[in-house]
């Protein structure tokens, strides 16, 4: 007979998956790294050019994390509320940070006299939209700002429609709801073409909250089944691994951009099952879990802690050479150093005090 699973009963938190999304997140590093830095990684593998299909890795995992926390405990629209509050929490401090970060470098334009690299991103008509977190819905023709940022206003937007994902997810047959992101994204393949736009796995500023709902719904697909797909599968299946390398595999062979997505859901079932067999993973380690808790974070500063980097290297003549790939190197590690810091001494205590704010305040206890 074989056991039956409950996410009530399993650890609140998949420990691997956090190390999963470092790993997404240096590969998104090295992706813009060696694009902008000139490295040369693309010439080994032509995977490297389409590593930034690992944001759908987030969203995917974004899907399945909050379908876990919260597709029992949200139920009416305080509920709703509380949930939009804690996403906010998470997301809009650093957001708001590597804004203003972006914008300082206006500043430093002004200052020095010199040009910035790319002028066009820092214009302030996108200001507004990047407040309100809405600049990935189409609102605005060019990449603004943190432009890495764009996946953070998709995030929100999937976030505001978690309610009709759940109402999906509850009510129609499984069969159904794994067809329906593949429609969506037939559907976007068309729309996009028609407009006149390019291939959708590369949506950003132009719609690309429309390129993670599907991924989302993927994800919360994920969460729905999980218990079913760890009854299915024996405790030291290598599902997890095996999907990443698949996902690595399909990016190199230049396969559809569904199988990568469909790699990467499998992977994330994979070390769910894992957990929810009780089974060690390694990326669940304790490197790997604090590497996994900056991973939001190098996502969102790694860009623009290379901006000042880049600058330099253009004008001492390093793209392109081994000069420029140690600066590469050396602006990773310091930026995931900082994010440690940043993390620690920014990220956390504004996102306590925003939980806390229209919270009633704790009553405390008489003394005996």
């Amino acid at each position: 007979m074989r056991p039956t699973f409950r996410l009530a009963a399993a650890p609140h938190h998949f420990a691997a998956l956090d190390g999963y999304r470092f790993v997404a997140a240096l590969f998104v590093v090295v992706y813009h790294y060696d694009a902008e830095f000139g490295i040369g990684f693309s010439r080994l593998s032509p995977a490297v050019v389409r590593l930034n299909a690992f944001v759908d890795f987030f969203f995917i995992l974004s899907g399945f994390v909050i379908a876990v926390a919260y597709r029992s405990r949200m139920v009416d629209e305080a509920d709703y509320f509380r949930f939009l509050k804690a996403r906010v929490a998470r997301l809009y401090p650093l957001h708001l940070l590597t804004l203003a970060g972006s914008i300082s470098l206006l500043g430093v334009a002004a200052v020095t006299g010199q040009k910035p690299n790319h002028p066009e991103i820092l214009g302030l008509s996108a200001l507004p939209a990047n407040l309100m977190l809405i600049h990935a819905w189409g609102l605005i023709d060019h990449p603004s700002f943190n432009a890495v940022s764009w996946s953070i206003s998709a995030e929100w937007f999937c976030y505001l429609l978690a309610p009709l994902v759940f109402l999906s997810l509850r009510r129609l047959p499984a069969i159904l709801n794994l067809a329906l992101p593949v429609v969506f994204v037939l559907a976007m393949v068309a729309a996009r073409r028609a407009a006149g736009l390019g291939p959708w796995t590369e949506a950003a500023y132009d719609f690309g909250a429309f390129r993670a709902l599907p991924a989302f719904f993927l994800g919360a697909l994920v969460a729905f089944q999980i218990e079913r797909m760890a009854a299915a599968f024996p405790s030291n299946a290598l599902i997890a691994p095996a999907g990443f390398v698949a996902a690595l595999a399909a990016l190199h062979f230049q396969a559809n951009e569904i199988v990568v997505a469909a790699a990467f859901a499998l992977c994330i079932a994979g070390s769910a099952v894992r957990a929810l067999h009780g089974g060690r993973d390694p990326m669940a380690s304790a490197p790997m879990q604090a590497l996994g808790g900056v991973s939001y974070t190098l996502y969102m500063t790694h860009y623009l802690l290379a901006t000042p980097v880049l600058f330099a290297a253009r004008k001492l003549g390093w793209i392109g050479t081994w000069s420029g790939a140690m600066a590469a190197l050396a602006t990773l590690c310091v930026a995931i150093t900082l994010c440690f810091l940043i993390r620690r001494y920014f990220e956390m205590p504004a996102k306590v005090a925003i939980l806390k704010m229209g919270a009633p305040p704790i009553k405390s206890e008489a003394r005996i």
